[in-house]
């Protein structure tokens, strides 16, 4: 059974609410029942440094607990410029906020051929968090054999969860990376088709063995992404005539 902080992964769909530096007073009680994990992307915050990204953090874990009484899960991404970051940080400082926010998070993402993945990696282990392995493409779905090979490479280093999102210029882009996640069920894989094309595959993809699917305030962090009480209200929805 895979855990992310206290939400048991796999058995039901999850929404994971991607924000950037928001105030956390917008963390209301009635959005943060709507989702399961929070994803904290540090590479959209204006101040980097890393006091300012550690109390961000404090404050969010503090909201969640005054809203619902309870922990939600944050997982902490830093998104290289190359592959849809806001900006770009270089290894060094991405490395030294990773570790700094590593005791506030349950997880953190991090792209497959990151050159600081190794050191990520010491410091996930040794604070034992989970760590996601991510690939990203903003132009195109690349070959199944491709994509197969990132699934195998992500294995190799021993990644908790692998992320793939790829953009899909046709329907038969998401059909295809729809086909490799059937296949792929069970091994905790997150995927999703990114752009207009693939819209459908954030509502479908977490019944066919995406372990969550992605949601945001109001402003999208990626191609297609909804916000929160569409998206909840659309996963009971095909929740609910499933099990009819």
């Amino acid at each position: 059974m895979l855990k992310i902080g206290k939400a048991v992964l796999g058995k039901q769909p999850k929404i994971v609410l991607t924000i950037g530096e928001i105030k956390p007073h917008l963390l209301k009680p009635s959005l943060l029942k709507k989702v399961d994990i929070l994803e904290v992307r540090i590479d959209c915050f204006k101040d980097i440094e890393e006091g300012n990204v550690v109390s961000f953090i404090w404050a969010v874990k503090k909201a969640c607990l005054r809203a619902t009484r309870k922990e939600k899960p944050i997982i902490a991404t830093i998104r290289s410029k190359k592959e849809g970051g806001a900006r770009y940080i270089s290894p060094l400082i991405r490395l030294r906020l990773f570790k700094a926010v590593m005791p506030l998070v349950d997880g953190v993402d991090i792209e497959i051929n990151s050159p600081i993945l190794r050191k990520v990696f010491q410091e996930v282990r040794a604070k034992r968090k989970k760590v996601i392995l991510s690939y990203h493409n903003f132009k195109q779905t690349p070959p199944d054999n491709k994509l197969k090979e990132i699934i195998k490479q992500a294995r190799e280093k021993r990644g908790d969860i692998i992320k793939i999102a790829c953009f899909a210029k046709s329907k038969k882009d998401t059909l295809r990376l729809l086909n490799l996640l059937f296949k792929h069920r069970g091994k905790n894989i997150v995927a999703i088709s990114l752009g207009e094309e693939g819209i459908i595959s954030r509502f479908l993809f977490p019944f066919f063995g995406s372990l969550w699917t992605y949601a945001c305030l109001d402003k999208p962090f990626a191609p297609g992404q909804m916000n929160a009480a569409k998206m909840r209200e659309a996963l009971d929805r095909i929740s609910n005539c499933s099990n009819v």
